[in-house]
């Protein structure tokens, strides 16, 4: 299960109050902070929404290593497995997006790679 301590240290780090990331999981400042002290634990529904907000894996979140699949070199599969777990995080978090946060986050990309991020 999630270490609750991770809760608040996530939170500070991405800059948020409890009532700003409550607001985000659609619950009272109250609830949330039963989480963060280890009162209450949370629901799956919960963690995933976590996990999108802080964009990290629920593997991630949950502090286990990640399984290692493995599939045939010659397939699309094959070649996804090839790829470094940062470059596989960033196929996964890319396909999770709408359209226009796809096409957002690719301008970016390709601003950077001009030199002329901001």
């Amino acid at each position: 299960m999630y270490d609750h301590t991770l809760l608040k240290e996530l939170r500070h780090t991405h800059g948020l109050t409890q009532q700003q990331l409550a607001g985000q999981l659609h619950m009272d400042r109250s609830t949330y902070a039963y989480y963060e002290t280890g009162h209450t634990r949370m629901n799956v529904d919960t963690i995933v929404k976590l996990c999108r907000i802080y964009h990290m894996s629920l593997y991630e979140f949950l502090g286990i290593p990640a399984p290692q699949l493995q599939a045939p070199p010659d397939s699309l599969t094959g070649q996804f497995f090839s790829l470094s777990r940062e470059e596989q995080d960033i196929v996964i978090r890319l396909r999770s997006y709408d359209d226009n946060r796809r096409r957002a986050l690719l301008a970016y990309a390709d601003a950077v790679m001009r030199g002329q991020e901001a």
